[in-house]
């Protein structure tokens, strides 16, 4: 009886060369998914809103019968006293009349709910150091604001007759008994009117354009417009170009595809043969 001894398989050294081209047409084959699936992100789109305009009025201060260190307090106070607007978009205006489809012909009125675009106008920064006396240029309307009335130094409040660019003249006075109404600082600033043009179709189109925005600090309504106009035809032009580089982009990226696709398919048909050049010679030798 003829004993058969063992003997491990041992890896034949022939095989590397076909087991690195079948790993590097793997990585072809990878790279051609790749270049055919990906897509560039887009980048983010952001809009900056406009800040409210401030401006100073210079006041002397030097008379002040306050001592070193009450004296500053106010002026930091006064100093750093904000204000700012924000847009309620759909404020409450209350109850009006309005006039039904008269099928009958007798008039009848109905009542209903009016709501529409206002200005909340906010003071931030507001201590018992300070007080604030404010007026503006349309009604004269005069508030004095207080730290007592106001949340945690924030007072606001609503202004909803909103058809002209209205300027409010703000005086920071010393709120100090031992100090005396000193005045310690004057500014002026503009609230911006209702856009009668922000509900137009191209507003809808492009919705962060400047002269569509709820409110405005232009006051003509045909220098708005003229605005408005240049605005619409600056963005066509804009958008009329970017979609003819998006095209050739588009196009420049399909022929950069294609000409990877031809690269990898010949990079792996050179490789197949490669392969098969290798198994024939091995398959010789085992021969």
């Amino acid at each position: 009886m003829i004993k058969k001894t063992y003997q491990p398989n041992v890896f034949k050294r022939e095989y590397i060369p076909v087991i690195i081209a079948i790993l590097i047409l793997g990585l072809l084959i990878t790279a051609l998914v790749y270049t055919i699936m990906y897509k560039p992100k887009d980048k983010d789109k952001y809009y900056e809103e406009n800040s409210l305009p401030v401006d100073e009025v210079i006041v002397d201060v030097s008379n002040t019968i306050c001592n070193k260190d009450i004296h500053d307090a106010i002026v930091k106070d006064a100093s750093n006293l904000k204000v700012k607007y924000e847009v309620i978009p759909d404020y409450y205006f209350g109850k009006a009349m309005e006039l039904e489809t008269d099928l009958n012909g007798d008039g009848e009125l109905t009542e209903t709910d009016t709501y529409g675009p206002a200005l909340k106008v906010v003071f931030e920064g507001l201590t018992d150091n300070i007080f604030v006396k404010l007026e503006n240029d349309l009604d004269y309307e005069q508030k004095t604001i207080k730290n007592s009335d106001a949340n945690e130094g924030t007072y606001s409040f609503d202004q909803t007759e909103n058809a002209y660019v209205r300027t409010y003249n703000v005086k920071v006075f010393s709120a100090r008994s031992e100090c005396g109404e000193v005045l310690y600082r004057e500014f002026t600033f503009r609230l911006p009117r209702l856009n009668e043009l922000r509900d137009l179709t191209m507003c809808e189109k492009f919705p962060d354009m400047d002269t569509c925005k709820s409110f405005v600090f232009v006051e003509s309504e045909y220098e708005l417009f003229k605005e408005y106009k240049n605005e619409v035809d600056t963005r066509l032009r804009e958008e009329k170009e970017q979609k003819k580089k998006e095209e050739e982009k588009q196009d420049s990226s399909i022929n950069n595809i294609l000409k990877n696709k031809v690269v990898i398919i010949v990079a792996a048909v050179v490789l197949v043969v490669i392969v098969g050049c290798v198994v024939v010679i091995v398959m010789k030798r085992r021969k």
